[in-house]
């Protein structure tokens, strides 16, 4: 339970809105960490979760069971997932929980980048606040960047910092003046990814999945990139003023 991935106003924030409990061994193990640990926000975040209720609460709103000491080992089903089979960590037992849905959030292994340097023992470009070392001009961002870690709102952070360090090295006269205009980004990305999706396709697959879920949920997600890109496509096109005054803005 120390080493939760997730944050404090995370789980708080998910409290707010169901009921999050533990079986009675996971409650034991929150225990047995937060009697040795030291760190002050992880202390915080194990006194909360010592505080949720149990499974065997009667079950009065939805409901959301966090689970430790369990690795996955395979799906269960034939043409739909029925189930989870995980192994008890540090035994040889086995557990199989009932599932109709199965989603991984295990983060991913950078892979080097094309000219730029690479980190191969953490997987990611070797940077100073988001400025490449050794390659004068290059920047990045996200978990290239740092790593797979962070919380909703990490990228954000992580982005402005990058962006922080390209404007300072631009007015200390470190970078080259732009050859294009702002415009020819834009064209740039759509050669390369013809279904690159704009913010006018994302505002249409929310409101397309809002639609689906109808009354009865908040929404029904899409699961197919293809299927998002379509309804992307189905996007309102900017008017001929609209891309003028975007064009004059860029200059």
């Amino acid at each position: 339970p120390a080493e939760s991935a997730f944050t404090l106003p995370e789980l708080i924030g998910l409290t707010a809105t169901c009921d999050v409990v533990l079986d009675e061994a996971d409650h034991q193990l929150v225990v047995a960490d937060l009697a040795r640990e030291t760190d002050p926000l992880t202390r915080n975040k194990l006194e909360i979760l010592a505080k949720l209720g149990n499974t065997s609460a009667p079950l009065t709103r939805p409901r959301i069971r966090l689970a430790y000491r369990l690795t996955p080992q395979r799906v269960l089903g034939e043409d739909r997932v029925t189930g989870i089979e995980f192994g008890v960590t540090g035994t040889d037992q086995v557990r199989t929980l009932d599932a109709g849905l199965v989603l991984t959030s295990i983060g991913y292994r950078g892979k080097a980048i094309a000219d730029l340097p690479f980190d191969d023992d953490v997987a990611v470009v070797p940077n100073d606040a988001g400025r490449v070392r050794g390659a004068s001009g290059a920047y990045v961002a996200g978990w290239i960047k740092r790593g797979p870690t962070g919380f909703i709102g990490t990228n954000k952070s992580c982005a402005a910092q990058t962006v922080h360090q390209l404007v300072d090295d631009y007015n200390a006269g470190l970078l080259t003046d732009p050859v294009h205009k702002a415009s020819a980004l834009d064209k740039l990305v759509r050669t390369r990814q013809p279904a690159m999706v704009d913010a006018a396709g994302w505002q249409a697959i929310d409101a397309a999945e809002i639609a689906r879920g109808g009354e009865d949920r908040p929404r029904d997600k899409f699961t197919s990139v293809a299927e998002m890109v379509a309804v992307a496509a189905t996007a309102p096109k900017p008017t001929v003023r609209q891309r003028l005054t975007a064009s004059l803005q860029a200059h």
